[in-house]
């Protein structure tokens, strides 16, 4: 049970369809730097201002996650179904790993500090920063889930900026930045987050060392407001 977390560092996503740099090329900008962050900040604060209304009326998510992590040479792939409830209630199946073992595990995290898993027979709960459930990276299920995606973007000491469009999954989507010490991810100082322009939730989430990708996350598709029974939060 070496890191499952590893396999669903989710949580849910939010999570979101990653491909590294998201295949963009910057146009030339003519206009003065502090004019066109001016325009970029202000089309940021529309993009939050929609995140914002949709989140409200949000009460139940599911959806399918996939997560690729890199430090030094070492990567982890996974991939799991997603169920939340409002206020934190996440259940993951995951369906894809790196081992064969770890597949089919199942998690409930429900916003107590601890992680319910359950690998066949197998039931274990433990912390929320037990070494077994952290990611790769070492991020905890509470730092890449929906709530702590939607939270960093909603943060207001945030510092966001709009960097541009991208289509994800057929969709469009607009693409916002978050620098600095609230990046949304812990170690890494710049996070990319792709918000869907019908959903108004994350669909790509990526996090850069430098100028690469090390933390990428994808959710093809969310189903907003599904009836999901409290049975579904039990192991």
């Amino acid at each position: 049970m070496r890191s499952l977390h590893r396999l669903i560092a989710v949580a849910t996503l939010v999570a979101a369809t990653f491909t590294t740099g998201c295949g963009l090329v910057p146009g030339l900008n003519l206009e003065s730097p502090t004019r066109v962050r001016a325009q970029a900040d202000a089309q940021a604060d529309a993009v939050v201002a929609e995140v914002k209304r949709a989140w409200t009326g949000l009460n139940t998510v599911s959806g399918a996650v996939s997560f690729w992590e890199k430090k030094g040479s070492e990567q982890s792939r996974s991939k799991a179904d997603f169920y939340w409830s409002r206020p934190g209630k996440l259940r993951a199946n995951v369906t894809e790993a790196d081992s064969m073992l770890k597949r089919g595990a199942k998690m409930v995290y429900l916003g107590d500090r601890k992680i319910t898993v359950k690998v066949g027979f197998i039931k274990k709960t433990m912390a929320y920063d037990d070494p077994q459930v952290l990611s790769l990276r070492g991020y905890r299920i509470d730092q890449t889930d929906l709530v702590a995606l939607v939270n960093g973007l909603l943060d207001p000491g945030a510092t966001l900026r709009h960097v541009g469009t991208a289509t994800i999954n057929g969709r469009a989507a607009d693409l916002i930045e978050a620098t600095g010490e609230r990046s949304l991810l812990p170690d890494l100082a710049v996070v990319r987050i792709a918000v869907d322009r019908q959903s108004r939730m994350p669909s790509q989430v990526e996090g850069f060392e430098g100028g690469s990708v090390v933390f990428r996350a994808q959710v093809p598709a969310l189903t907003l407001n599904p009836a999901l029974s409290n049975d579904l939060f039990e192991l």
